[in-house]
């Protein structure tokens, strides 16, 4: 690689060096985006009431549904990068980066329009509650139409991991995180504007994210290897085509997970407002809990990527047992805490007695949930660095609509546990991937899989 290169490999030296620097920052990162979506939580909640805290929980998983979509696409460009990266063809790493911005950005413009002029519908399915309808309304729309910064950041976020630079990524969601924390205290608690002064602190502070990572991007072109000029923006055929072959099932896997989410959601909201705020407390939860495996498997993944284009499989199974036994420590931490103290917790979002009541009803099904996060992170670290996107859609298939969704109103309805029913089922879907990933890592037939089917380039 060139000197100045920002490309940054992890075939040689020490595993778990590699994987702690490479996952802080993005652990960091990820803290601080699931900071300023908690912020909207919190302060709606404590602001605006229980219906105002329905629709910011409820909406907001509905956004992530567009918005994990756009992270499928953008995850398959850092894979496809990361396995550039891995053999040192600098000039596929331009084509790719090309391909991924402007299919993004064009996504961005589609779902934007989908999404707001199908608003009520989409909330219809979600039985959201009426006391919430408006409000749900107005947030939906205007974080719909900041979908072009918010899919721009994860394709660019997406690059610079490829590339082996997690550290970047970091310094843009810390400016916009801190631009959401005071733009949440302006137009939701002094202005009350209630959930819209939310939608709009959060759509602002990624256009600013965005804006300063692409001003970045700019600015070192020559090192980034990408020289922003229009022409460079045309998606050749061949690198798009092994974009959408990656992109589109683990778009649809991370659809169908998003989507089994929301479904149990509208069931769970059919039992009323307070049901409905628990429930997207113990969403919020989650979300804070998988940040801690998520980030290890994106590293991971990023590491497996790199290492199995170079042929260097002896470290790529080091990768995933340093990876399962982090993310499963965490997980078991994490389960225990909101077992032991499970309304304390959900106080934090909303102080009324029936939703601390429904905490306390989650805290078993959450610690079966915690630790079956940790051990599908390095699952999803295998099946994705390496690229075998049909075996990832059939775990996520099967994981979001057999068996969340099926085992979720299995026990809610036929074993009459309600709404618990819901919360254990979806947590015990979650080790369905562990066990699809797990088989296929022990059976080695992954040392032989290869998603790049060009010859080693270093043009």
């Amino acid at each position: 690689m060139e000197e100045r290169s920002m490309v940054r490999n992890m075939t040689e030296g020490g595993i778990p060096g590699h994987l702690a620097r490479f996952a802080l920052p993005l652990l960091l990162a990820n803290c601080l985006q699931a900071l300023y979506t908690t912020v909207d939580t919190v302060v709606v909640g404590r602001v605006v009431g229980t219906a105002g805290l329905s629709a910011v929980s409820n909406c907001a998983e509905l956004i992530t549904f567009y918005t994990m979509v756009a992270m499928g696409f953008a995850s398959a460009g850092q894979i496809i990068i990361a396995q550039y990266v891995g053999r040192e063809d600098l000039r596929s790493i331009s084509k790719t980066i090309g391909a991924l911005l402007t299919f993004l950005f064009g996504f961005s413009l589609v779902c934007s329009l989908f999404s707001c002029l199908t608003v009520r519908w989409q909330l219809g399915l979600l039985h959201l509650p009426e006391e919430a309808m408006a409000d749900g309304v107005r947030y939906t729309v205007i974080c719909s139409l900041g979908f072009v910064f918010t899919f721009l950041y994860n394709a660019i976020a997406a690059i610079l991991r490829g590339m082996g630079d997690s550290k970047r990524p970091l310094a843009f969601v810390a400016v916009s995180s801190l631009t959401n924390l005071v733009l949440d205290i302006v137009f939701v608690a002094l202005l009350r504007w209630g959930p819209a002064g939310a939608a709009i602190a959060t759509t602002f502070s990624q256009g600013v994210s965005v804006i300063i990572s692409l001003l970045y991007l700019y600015r070192r072109r020559d090192a980034f290897g990408f020289d922003f000029r229009p022409a460079s923006f045309r998606p050749e055929g061949k690198y798009l085509k092994t974009l959408l072959r990656l992109g589109v099932p683990m778009a649809c896997q991370f659809a169908a997970v998003l989507f089994s989410i929301v479904f149990i959601a509208s069931q769970v909201n059919i039992y009323g407002v307070a049901a409905s705020a628990a429930n997207g407390v113990a969403n919020k939860l989650e979300n804070i809990v998988r940040i801690v495996p998520n980030s290890i498997a994106t590293a991971g993944s990023a590491m497996v990527a790199q290492n199995i284009a170079a042929e260097k499989q002896h470290r790529v199974r080091q990768i995933i047992l340093y990876t399962a036994a982090l993310c499963t420590a965490w997980g078991l931490l994490c389960g225990l805490t909101i077992y032991l103290l499970p309304e304390r917790i959900f106080s934090a979002f909303d102080a009324s007695a029936q939703v601390q009541a429904y905490g306390r009803l989650y805290s078993s099904a959450g610690l079966i949930a915690y630790i079956g996060n940790g051990l599908r992170a390095a699952s999803n670290a295998l099946l994705n660095g390496i690229g075998f996107a049909t075996l990832s859609l059939a775990s996520g298939l099967i994981d979001s609509v057999a068996a969340r969704i099926g085992f979720s109103l299995l026990l809610a309805n036929a074993a009459k546990l309600g709404i618990y029913g819901f919360w254990l089922g979806s947590a015990l879907a979650g080790y369905v991937p562990v066990l699809i990933g797990g088989t296929y890592f022990l059976s080695g037939r992954w040392k032989t899989f290869q998603l790049l089917p060009e010859s080693r380039d270093q043009k």
